[in-house]
């Protein structure tokens, strides 16, 4: 996965959208939404 991917991930979320919506809009696991997430929060 690119990181404009990652951003991309971390933006949804940050914009309100669903883990279990943008994992299936990227076609990539939860587990991995969860984690892009996780590491976009930390300072």
């Amino acid at each position: 996965m690119t990181n404009d991917q990652r951003n991309a991930i971390a933006a949804a979320w940050r914009a309100g959208e669903r883990q279990a919506d943008i994992a299936q809009q990227f076609g990539v696991s939860l587990s991995s939404v969860k984690r892009i997430v996780r590491d976009s929060t930390k300072s």
